[in-house]
């Protein structure tokens, strides 16, 4: 039904280092991957290039092999201190495919925003086939897109943010047909996307201005709050994400909105437009 195409399509505007395109990812690969040594005494990232070899300590008759076992045995000292981060701020996370058990399990935490920090463990192999421990630090909420079928996913995923089904139909199909038919009949016409670069170039200018401390100020909220309608166990979690809707119109028209500066925190003004617009997304996905 077309589940991937209209997320690749919209996320082709947002920095690809930013657009982490994955699929059946497994822990130990999303540390291998996307994770960064740090000794957490400097917070320096640790260079294997840096471990101890044997010929830097000499040869034969001037072989120091006192040094050389100090210094492995403060490097094993400073590999087992250290710790893998994974930075997931300003990161969008798109499963492809319904992510490994394992992984999402990993993330739920951060999916609800429970805690910033996340700190595991877990056994992985060497190169030379050993096990050792490993400690990872995944850190930050970043925007996640699932692309997936699975029910027991699409269930748990409920909660935790919007889940959205591609329009199924006549009209839909022959479109799509038709799109097909006019990219292999006059393939030119699609060579250069003429919104790609500026819309590209307008959201790193939003990334440049925004940043992590930037807090929004829904005026309205607490009226909104006293005629929501609150009669599920979920509507509590739905009335954040409604409120989140507000929110991002608001930072989406950043430089339309007002700005209070208040203990050297930026505080933007939601106004009533970010209301409507995230009420007519929310029919839209009702």
């Amino acid at each position: 039904i077309g589940k991937t195409y209209n997320v690749t399509e919209s996320l082709k505007y947002f920095p690809p280092t930013d657009v982490w395109m994955l699929g059946g990812l497994s822990p130990t690969a999303l540390v291998h991957d996307y994770g960064i040594l740090l000794d957490p005494e400097t917070g320096s990232e640790v260079e294997f290039e840096d471990a101890p070899q044997k010929s830097r300590f000499g040869r034969g008759k001037n072989f120091d092999e006192k040094a050389w076992r100090q210094a492995s045995k403060e490097w094993r000292e400073k590999l087992r201190r250290s710790y893998y981060l994974v930075d997931l701020r300003r990161k969008i996370l798109v499963f492809l495919e319904a992510p490994h058990p394992e992984t999402y399990m990993r993330l739920r935490p951060i999916l609800s925003h429970d805690v910033f920090e996340i700190h595991y463990r877990f056994t992985d192999k060497t190169g030379k086939g050993a096990l050792r421990t490993m400690h990872v630090v995944l850190r930050g909420w970043p925007a996640t897109i699932f692309c997936t079928t699975d029910l027991k996913y699409v269930e748990d995923l409920a909660t935790r943010g919007f889940t959205v089904t591609p329009e199924m139909g006549k009209t839909k199909y022959l479109a799509a047909v038709g799109l097909e038919g006019e990219k292999h009949s006059q393939p030119w016409r699609f060579n250069d996307d003429h919104e790609l670069k500026p819309l590209r170039y307008f959201i790193q200018v939003l990334s440049d201005r925004l940043n992590l401390g930037n807090r929004v100020v829904i005026p309205y909220s607490q009226q909104l709050a006293a005629v929501y309608p609150a009669t599920l166990p979920r509507d509590m979690r739905d009335f954040k994400h409604f409120l989140a809707l507000i929110e991002l119109s608001c930072l989406l028209h950043v430089f339309q909105r007002p700005a209070v500066l208040l203990n050297d925190t930026v505080y933007f003004m939601a106004n009533m437009k970010d209301f409507l617009k995230a009420l007519e997304l929310l029919k839209g996905i009702e």
